[in-house]
This record gives C-alpha cells, structure tokens and sequence, in this order.
C-alpha cells in the first residue's frame, strides 16, 4: 500500500507532462492494483471472521462456562470450577482459551466484562504435553512455585545470564555482573508489582470511613490489635474522626503500611475470627517461607516470593476481618497459593524411570503401538510421540500426588491411562477425581447428556437423539456444511463456517464419549470373567446404558464436526467391535470381482444388540 500510495502521487504530480488518457490509464492500473487483495480478504473472509462467535455462552470460557448451562428451574448444572483448582489444558483452545480468561479476562474492569462477575485468577493452568521439558517446568515453578524457581545463583558458574553470558564474566572487571544484577532487580520489582499491586488500599476501598473508626477504637483484642499498628495519626483519626473523604485517605494509607509489614497474624486477637481454606493454608506457606528465607535475603532483588506472600497474606487478612467496612483487594497475575511442581530432579528421575520400563518393553517385543527404542550398543534413547506423553504422563501423576488439597480438572488432548478410573464429565472439561470414581453412575451420564443438548441446541440445534441414525446425521452434515444449506437449521450460523470452533467442541465431546469407551470395555472383561449369572446380566445392562450415552456423544461429536478423524476412528472401532459377521463379510466380497454387495451387508444381524440396530439403521 505504501508502494502504491507513493506511485499514485508520482503519477499526480506529472500529470501535466502526460495526455488525459495516458492519466486516466495510469489511475485505473493503480486502482485495480489496489483491490488485488480484496479478492484474498473476502474469499476467505467467512471461514475466519470471529467476531460474536461467542459459543462458550457467556464468553467466560472452560474454566466456568458452566454458569451459564443452567436445568430448567436455573439452577446451573455443574458447580463452578472449585477455588485454587488445577486445570490441565490439552489442545491448543484448551489452553489459550483459559490463559486469555485467567490473565485477560480476570482482570478486566468488571463493567466491561461479559460477566462481570468472573475472576479466576486462583487457577493454575498447566500445559498437560509439556511437563517432560525442563524449561516448561521452569515456567511453571516461576508462576505457580515461585520459592523454588531461582532465576540466579551467584553460586552456581554453570549459569550465566543476560550479559555475563553475552559477554564473559571478567568483562571490564565484573562489569556484565552489575549489567545483570541491574537487570535481574528490575524484573523483580516488576513481577512483584504485578502479584501485589491489587492488594493495596485505595481510599474508595475503605467502604464505611466512620464505622471503621468506631469500631477500631472499641475495646476488644482485635480492636486493640488493629489500633496498635496504626501511626499516631491513624490513632487521632480513628479516636476524632475528619469528614469521610479525609478520613478514608488516612486509613488506606495507614492499611498499606500494615499490608506491606511483617505477617499480622496474632493468635490471641484473631481467636474468634473465622478465615478462609485459601488464607489459612497461604499463613502456612509464610510460615514456612519466612522459616527458609529470611526477610533479609529478599533486598538483594532476586528473590521476591517472600514479599509477595506477606503481603496477600495482611491484605487478605485485613479483609476477612474488617469484611463488614472495606471492599476486598484483588489477588496478582498468579494465584496466591503455591503448589506443589515436580522438581528437575524428580523429572530426570520420571525419564530415567521410562526409559527402563520402556527397553524391558523392547526385550520383550511387547512396545506399545508406536513407542520407539532406539539402542546403540549399551545406550537405550526413546523417541516419538507415545514416549513424550509416557513421560507426561508420569510428571502429571506426580504433580497430582504432591497437591492432595486441590481439585484437578482437565481438557485431555493425548488420553493418559491412569487418569481413566479417576475421570468423570464435567460440562465441557472431565473433573480428575482425587480417588478413582467406580462407575460412571446413571445420575452422572443423565447431568452429561443434559448439559451437552444445551449446547446443541446453541451450536447445531438440539435435534440428536438415541433413534437418530449416522446416515441421518451424514445427510444432514452434508447439507449444512458443504452445500451450506441452513433451511431448518436451528443452531448459530456462524457456527456453520467456523471450523476452529467445530474442531474444538468435536474434541471436547469425544474426550467424554471415550471416557465411556474404557468403562464399556472394562464392563467386557468384567463379565467375561464373571460366574455368577446375575452379576452378569447387572453388569450387561450397565455396559448397555453406557454403550448408549457412548453411542449418543459421538453422535454429537460427529455433528459438531464431520471431518473429525477421531470420531470416524471411534465409529469404526465401534462397527468392528460390535461383532458383525456381515460387516466382515460383506468387505471381503466387495473386494472379490465381480463380487455384489448386499445393501444390508453394513447393517445389524438379528443377533445384534438394540442399541446397535438403532445406531446403524
């Protein structure tokens, strides 16, 4: 554009060395040259636009999207995600869509947010492929475990940054070094801003200046307790009072000198007071920082975690105590409460783990289905997809095991197998219950079903039910996404041409429809090694009602999005898995020339269970 713009004026300004026609020529050639790109733009312009697609519901994404998935009589049909939970985010909206929500959203003015009522910036959101890198593990130490995250030891020689490493360590007499320690404070000092500057005191916080007042000066030991660490003229205005917008200055700036202090906590002047799981468990983790690190140590600009959590930890107290007369401050970029992450040592012991398992699977020609070992005389390496999500998959259970306090919740992208006993839907995600879950109950799969045709209904139209045939389904994706025929169509158009979003809610679905796979085929072993008759058929009429919700949340997957690979896979394990002698049949005489087929030959036998004459007819 600046090309032609600069031409254009080229062209006007010798104008008058040129006849009219050559002029008018010239200025049609740069006007078509200036529309070549609206050809692209529009082309492609509906399969890319995004704006409204807002099929979340109320826009507040995985982490609560419940809220607005309400039953009949309001009420919603999951909780909201519990405080300071644990989500592992899989695929790529699994994890964008909650970080823009916890580190966007949460801290958007309330008054321009979509719900103005979301903040949840209390979860950790963790990358559920990447805790086998080291440097990701890192990363998660520096937001969520910031103790244990040192970013610079002047007594380790192996690490060197910014400078020292760009320059040497003996640059111009330890010159690079001051570079760093320059630099390193004043990435502290930032990153403490940002956990900590909500938690002090604007005057507008302190809601009730003069009820405040009076009640500081009463004659308790809390009362005593707050009135002691006031300056002498907090003390004068609490005990005579100046108009409201004075006095309110004077307690927010007396509140911040508390807040930014030593830990307030007084075991005799907070004995009647009740506080919340969040901030009794973060006065444990002060105490036990201040026990390691010294407040000493934090002066030095490097280690800032000491200081972040005295200061949730007095602004949090103030709150809960004087809930009745101040607004509440607000938590930083990162949760207040740390967690528990695997350390480096602990990931290197979780690969060097693997790796025996791994060449014992080798040994004994028993690798599971594209788990690579490569071995170069007595050394054993692993590669591939399958061994990265192995090591995943056993840092995920450690980081699991070491926070037994939180809940954890997950959008899967690569299925771990020890998650499978321990999973149950939760709307759009799966909850990883803390203990392994023995059924999926009637009760769970009935809240699943009904929250799911609440979002057909917003996406494609809650049309799906258990009669409704794949080849119904096939029709009617065929007509509306590719010949875009939206006559009786009654979900969102733009959910039509939106290929991200059917991708995304396909994947959500069949993350709980396979859920249902593994109970179908734990309920086939089961009963394959049950003798008692009655246990038998109990156990085959669950494996049906769980065959059933499995059959109708692909149904659903396959709706959202009909190119899926991972649901035509599912449906043709599923044709296979069923037992139809004909479907085999029926293949081997396609392949035969001159071979007919018969139009029923992909169709039940009379043997053949309802569920599936239903699913195929």
């Amino acid at each position: 554009m600046v090309f032609l713009t600069a031409l254009f004026f080229s062209a006007s300004r010798s104008t008058r060395e040129k006849p009219r026609s050559i002029v008018i020529a010239d200025d049609c050639f740069l006007g078509v040259l200036a529309m070549l790109p609206a050809w692209s733009v529009l082309s492609h312009w509906g399969k890319n636009e995004q704006r409204g697609h807002l099929f979340l519901g109320s826009g507040t994404g995985t982490i609560c999207s419940h809220r607005r998935t309400r039953r009949g009589d309001g009420s919603p049909i999951y909780p909201e995600m519990s405080e300071n939970a644990i989500l592992f985010g899989g695929t790529d909206p699994g994890r964008f869509n909650p970080t823009y929500m916890i580190f966007a959203e949460s801290f958007t003015d309330p008054a321009k947010r979509r719900d103005p009522e979301f903040d949840r910036r209390d979860v950790a959101l963790i990358t559920q492929n990447a805790l086998a890198d080291s440097t990701y593990l890192d990363t998660v130490r520096a937001h969520y475990q910031r103790s244990q995250q040192i970013d610079w030891n002047l007594a380790d020689p192996t690490y060197l940054p910014f400078a020292s490493g760009a320059l040497g360590t003996n640059f111009l007499f330890g010159l690079s070094g001051s570079i760093d320690k320059w630099m390193i404070g004043m990435g502290a000092n930032w990153e403490v801003e940002r956990r900590t500057s909500g938690s002090y005191f604007e005057p507008e916080q302190i809601v009730k200046p003069s009820a405040l007042a009076k009640r500081i000066v009463q004659e308790d030991d809390l009362a005593r307790f707050i009135l002691g660490k006031l300056s002498d003229n907090g003390r004068e205005a609490c005990a005579n009072p100046p108009s409201d917008d004075t006095l309110r200055e004077i307690l927010a700036s007396e509140f911040n000198a508390i807040v930014d202090g030593d830990p307030i906590w007084d075991e005799a002047a907070f004995a009647g007071a009740e506080f919340s799981n969040t901030t009794l468990a973060l006065r444990e983790q002060v105490v036990a920082l201040g026990q390691a690190q010294p407040r000493r140590i934090e002066e030095n600009g490097r280690y800032i975690r000491w200081r972040q959590a005295r200061v949730r930890l007095n602004r949090r107290l103030i709150d809960e105590l004087l809930a009745d007369f101040v607004a509440p401050g607000q938590a930083g970029l990162y949760p207040d409460l740390e967690l528990n992450s695997p350390s480096q040592l602990e990931a290197e012991m979780a690969f060097a783990e693997y790796l025996q398992e791994a060449d014992a699977r080798e040994k004994a020609g028993a690798l599971k289905p594209g788990e690579i070992v490569n071995r170069i005389g007595d050394r054993v390496s692993v590669a591939g997809q399958v061994s990265v999500m192995q090591i995943n998959s056993k840092l995920a259970k450690l980081l699991f095991d070491k926070n037994p306090e939180r809940d954890f919740f997950i959008e899967v992208s690569f299925p771990l197998e020890w998650m499978y006993p321990h999973l149950t839907p939760y709307g759009i995600i799966l909850k990883l219950n803390r203990d392994e879950v023995p059924e999926i109950t009637d009760e769970m799969m009935r809240k699943d079903r009904l929250f799911w045709a609440n979002y057909q209904e917003r996406l494609t139209g809650n049309w799906i039910t258990d009669d409704t045939s794949v080849k119904e389904i096939g029709d009617w994706a065929i007509k509306t996404y590719r010949r875009w025929d939206l006559d009786g169509y009654t979900g969102d158009p733009a959910f039509v041409r939106d290929e991200a979003a059917q991708k995304a809610f396909s994947k959500l679905r069949t993350s709980i429809a396979d859920i249902y796979r593994w109970r179908i085929n734990n309920y086939k072993l089961a009963i394959s090694q049950e003798s008692d008759a009655a246990k038998r058929d109990e156990m085959k009429q669950k494996q049906d009602r769980m065959t059933r919700e499995f059959i109708f949340a692909l149904k659903q997957a396959w709706a959202f999005c009909p190119y899926s690979p991972e649901v035509l896979s599912h449906f043709t394990q599923l044709l296979l898995s069923l037992g139809y002698d004909e479907f085999r049949a029926g293949d081997k005489a396609r392949r035969r020339p001159g071979a007919t087929t018969p139009s029923n030959s992909l169709r039940p036998t009379s043997s053949s269970t309802p569920i599936a004459r239903c699913f195929f007819t």
